[in-house]
């Protein structure tokens, strides 16, 4: 999926990272995303992202709402979100969903999480 210095990024950030293939389904997650929501690979992979377990259930159909907004535009989009942790704690997160461009065709979608610890509401 990615070259030597694509790997590197994605594991060794501190973003929690999360790619998504074009119908929406997990292809993986970085260790910063384990660490940031508790949940583990196997939890996530092959699952939707409408049906992830850190995505609140009424927050999902924004989430698939701008899935179709960055699939329809290709172009990245920024939000401000609550994701819940494994433990049930609800956190502030900024989020950065992009479309993942390989060889100029895009492949599916690039999620980048930033914990927020001050919640500020999005004017959205």
């Amino acid at each position: 999926m990615f070259g030597e210095d694509s790997y590197c990024w994605f594991n060794h950030t501190t973003t929690g990272i999360c790619i998504l293939d074009l119908k929406g389904k997990v292809e993986s997650v970085n260790d910063t995303f384990e660490e940031l929501f508790g949940w583990n690979r196997m939890d996530v992979i092959g699952r939707h992202a409408n049906f992830l377990p850190h995505v609140p259930l009424v927050l999902r159909f924004k989430l698939n709402r701008y899935l179709k907004q960055v699939k329809n535009d290709n172009q990245s989009i920024q939000y401000r979100t609550i994701r819940n942790r494994k433990s049930g704690i609800a956190i502030y997160v900024d989020v950065t969903l992009s479309p993942l461009i390989l060889n100029e065709i895009t492949t599916g979608y690039v999620g980048e999480y930033f914990f927020n610890s001050v919640y500020i509401p999005d004017d959205k």
